[in-house]
């Protein structure tokens, strides 16, 4: 319950300074993509994920801002190695509060380093083993979004370190999205 109660004054600390501040209004957005967990490969073969997120994003300063998402990513395997009939699943939701440095842009075009964290449900399958918990985790990556005539875009590569269970899971993802 502590953490649920410091997440939402994180947040709304966050909301508060960037509105505020009046540097600019926040962006909202929905971007599709694929994922890549990192998964024992020497039983199945490279999976292939799917995966979809909303955000907001905001730019409270002209260097530092905030990104704050919530996303889904689904695995279906492509078999295994060695010709036994296993099975994968891979889920993950999540919803992560983060940290942006500007790198470079103009009005139309931003690119950012994204770093922060949050809370993850993860449920995963190998063969008979099951596993579903929520765990908190890390995520870094680089985001960049683009206003042009009529249409905003929006693109992020990110990876993302789980902290349970041991092996820790990662996924590298890479999204495409409209502004909204």
């Amino acid at each position: 319950m502590q953490k649920k109660r410091a997440w939402l004054i994180c947040s709304f600390m966050i909301i508060s300074v960037s509105m505020v501040s009046g540097k600019s209004l926040p962006n909202a957005g929905l971007a599709a993509g694929v994922g890549l967990p990192k998964i024992p490969l020497t039983h199945f073969r490279m999976p292939v994920s799917l995966t979809g997120k909303g955000f907001l994003d905001w730019q409270w300063h002209s260097r530092f801002g905030s990104h704050m998402d919530i996303g889904a990513l689904t695995t279906f395997s492509l078999g295994t190695t060695d010709g036994r009939n296993g099975k994968l699943r891979f889920d993950l939701i999540w919803t992560t509060l983060n940290l942006t440095y500007r790198l470079r842009g103009d009005f139309r075009n931003t690119s950012h380093l994204v770093m922060g964290g949050g809370m993850y449900f993860l449920s995963q399958k190998f063969d008979d083993d099951t596993d579903s918990r929520k765990t908190p985790g890390l995520d870094i990556g680089l985001t960049n979004l683009r206003q042009g005539r009529g249409i905003a875009m929006y693109w992020g590569l990110r990876w993302h370190l789980l902290f349970n269970p041991d092996p820790k899971p990662q996924v590298a993802i890479l999204t495409f999205g409209l502004l909204l």
